[in-house]
């Protein structure tokens, strides 16, 4: 018999005295701002998030864009700093156009290519359990976050279908309960054009999926998904 270990995601509720943060609060807190609830681009909530956690959180450094010695070639979105402890952050902003009776005066394009997004987003996983495996000596880790917050609720809903699409290893949608698992790869009808820089099959723990809504309002609705790798 095979156990499967899945971490489900719980946060302090202590933000005075815990090394964590809490990403609910957080996103909490960006969607109650009266002018900046929607954001124009992934740069700018990834701008933003950090702006939050700076305001909740200020015995934290916060990096953008930081690239360890153990991995010169990945960036990471937003990395947090407590002495040698480090918290590293991975965003996902994926968008449909807002309806057209819309006031906020942003315009979000139609982003498109679900398969690879969800790819993405496993792979944001990936990485980060790579420096919780594979830590930089210069630092420890304490724990990260992969957030990918949407309007699109091709990502939190699924085709009745779902099972027999090409990145059905990948699908993160509510009812599908877990995601990640060893050799996840494309399904054998994916196109060449399809994979092409995403060959690799990915292997991550097992996370519960638990999408919350960021945005209520039907028009838009926004709901995020946060995974924490501990």
């Amino acid at each position: 018999m095979q156990f499967i270990k899945i971490h489900i995601n719980v946060y302090p509720i202590d933000m005075s005295t815990s090394k964590d943060v809490c990403v609910d609060a957080l996103m909490h807190r960006l969607s109650e701002s009266s002018d900046h609830r929607i954001f124009n681009s992934e740069a700018d909530f990834q701008f933003s998030l950090a702006w939050a956690i700076k305001e909740k959180y200020p015995k934290f450094e916060v990096r953008l864009e930081e690239v360890f010695n153990s991995r010169p070639d990945q960036h990471v979105d937003i990395v947090l700093h407590s002495g040698k402890y480090i918290i590293p952050i991975e965003l996902k902003y994926c968008t449909k156009p807002l309806p057209k009776n819309n006031t906020s005066g942003v315009v979000l394009k139609n982003q498109g290519a679900e398969d690879l997004r969800r790819y993405d987003f496993i792979k944001d996983i990936s990485r980060i359990e790579q420096l919780r495996d594979d830590p930089d000596p210069e630092y420890d880790f304490m724990c990260g976050y992969a957030i990918f917050l949407t309007n699109s609720n091709h990502y939190w809903s699924a085709r009745k279908s779902w099972e027999d699409c090409i990145d059905q290893a990948f699908r993160i949608h509510q009812d599908k309960g877990t995601l990640g698992g060893n050799d996840l790869h494309w399904d054998n009808d994916a196109s060449a054009g399809t994979m092409k820089g995403r060959e690799t099959p990915l292997s991550t723990d097992v996370y519960k999926i638990d999408w919350k809504h960021y945005l209520n309002d039907p028009d838009p609705e926004f709901q995020y998904l946060s995974i924490r790798v501990a």
